[in-house]
């Protein structure tokens, strides 16, 4: 990867800095081995053999590789084979003023993982700092929050806005199965399992909620949105206003193709992008008037 972005935000470089410096303290840059062999995808980069620092100069394009998995509406294609959704707009109009390639590589999660492992992209977006991917990866500053919540049939007034009290009730709540809803619907679970009815895609848990099969649902409101226009259900299910999980996501970028100093420049990037709100009409796309 190669990146460069020019800033005169000192006190914010400083700060980013020090971020870059702790990330790096905490392990090797170059170190990190693949779990399991990767899907290969038709467009990947070589990877490379250490950390670079080869940053091109402010009036130089820049480069990146970026993997996504399909999750409508975050990343998708069109019947054309585009590649469209919220992160690919959100990385376009943050790389807008860069004269910056972006080249889309499809794997599913697991298999990006391993690309980024491996050196061969360079950036996987909605990712998250737990243990272990720090051997091999770089984390951004966070730049949008990943919302669980809670959906019902038109008309519905719950009995109470706590998840973990509507499932000790005779209520039954609706999942997609292989989903992890942060740690109240965990616990939720935990204590009262035989609450909780699984499908397999957040449309089917969507038409179970609508026939009367499940009370309410738990789920992520740009999906439901998209699902709700797409399928005519504007009037049949509401927004209850109860979030259940609120976690900040970052771009996570490979220590194999991206230098800490490349990570200070996007982040400082990052910054002014959020600061400025340029994200706010990308999101609000999306969520329409759900």
């Amino acid at each position: 990867m190669t990146i460069r972005f020019a800033s005169s935000l000192l006190t914010l470089t400083m700060m980013l800095l020090l971020t870059a410096c702790d990330q790096e303290s905490a392990s090797d840059p170059a170190a990190g081995s693949g779990e399991q062999a990767h899907q290969q995808s038709s467009s990947t980069t070589e990877p490379a053999a250490e950390a670079t620092s080869n940053i091109a100069e402010a009036d130089q394009p820049c480069t990146l590789t970026m993997g996504y998995d399909l999750w409508a509406p975050y990343h998708f294609e069109a019947p054309d084979g585009t590649v469209m959704g919220i992160e690919i707009d959100l990385i376009r109009a943050l790389l807008a003023d860069q004269n910056c390639t972006i080249e889309f590589v499809r794997a599913d999660w697991v298999n990006l993982l391993e690309m980024i492992k491996r050196g061969e992209i360079d950036v996987v977006p909605g990712a998250t700092a737990v243990a272990g991917r720090e051997e091999y990866a770089w984390f951004s500053v966070p730049y949008r929050q990943e919302l669980f919540e809670v959906f019902v049939r038109a008309g519905t007034t719950l009995s109470s806005r706590n998840i973990v009290e509507l499932a000790a009730s005779n209520i039954k709540i609706g999942l997609t199965d292989g989903y992890f809803y942060g740690k109240l619907v965990d616990l939720a679970q935990q204590q009262h399992p035989d609450a909780f009815i699984y499908s397999s895609i957040a449309e089917s848990s969507m038409l179970k909620l609508i026939d009367g099969n499940v009370g309410l649902i738990v789920e992520d409101p740009y999906v439901v949105n998209m699902i709700v226009h797409q399928k005519a259900w504007d009037d049949e299910i509401d927004r209850a206003g109860i979030v259940v999980a609120n976690t900040p996501v970052s771009y996570m970028f490979s220590k194999l193709t991206t230098s800490g100093e490349e990570l200070l420049d996007f982040n400082i990037k990052l910054a002014e992008f959020l600061a400025g709100q340029d994200d706010d009409g990308i999101l609000a796309n999306y969520l329409g008037d759900l």
